[in-house]
C-alpha cells in the first residue's frame, strides 16, 4: 500500500542480531540495540526493553517475524472457518455448523427456526 512506500526503515544502520536461540534466558539486553530479521519477509524490526522484559518474564523466545506478520498469523487462525455437522436446537434437523467449538455456541438453530425465534 501507499503507506508502506512512504515508510523508510529506521533500523538500516543498526547491527543485526544473528543468534537464533529458543531460550530467552540466553538473550542479553544488547538485543534491544540490534535489529532482528523477519523470517518471512526479510524486513528488519527491533525489540524494545519493555518487550524484552515481558518475553523474559513469560519465558517467550524472541519473535522471528515482523510485528505485522505476527498479527496476520494470529488473525488467520481466528478467522478460519471450521465446518461440522450438528442438529438444530429447536427442531433437531441436521445442519452444518461453523466454528461451534471455537465460539462455544450452545444453541444452534437451522435457518427456518432462527427466522421464527429471532426475527
Amino acid at each position: 500500500g501507499l503507506w508502506e512506500e512512504l515508510e523508510k526503515p529506521a533500523l538500516s544502520d543498526i547491527p543485526i542480531y544473528r543468534k537464533e536461540v529458543d531460550d530467552i534466558g540466553e538473550v542479553d539486553d544488547s538485543v534491544v540495540n540490534q535489529a532482528l530479521i523477519c523470517q518471512e519477509t526479510g524486513r528488519l524490526f527491533n525489540v524494545t526493553q519493555n518487550e524484552l522484559a515481558f518475553l523474559k518474564k513469560h519465558s517467550i523466545p524472541l519473535p522471528r517475524y515482523y510485528p505485522d506478520i505476527r498479527t496476520m498469523k494470529r488473525a488467520t487462525k481466528l478467522l478460519r472457518m471450521y465446518k461440522g455437522m450438528g442438529t438444530c436446537y429447536f427442531c433437531s434437523k441436521d445442519i452444518a455448523i461453523h466454528n461451534r467449538e471455537l465460539l462455544r455456541y450452545k444453541k444452534i438453530a437451522c435457518k427456518e427456526c432462527h427466522l421464527k425465534q429471532v426475527v
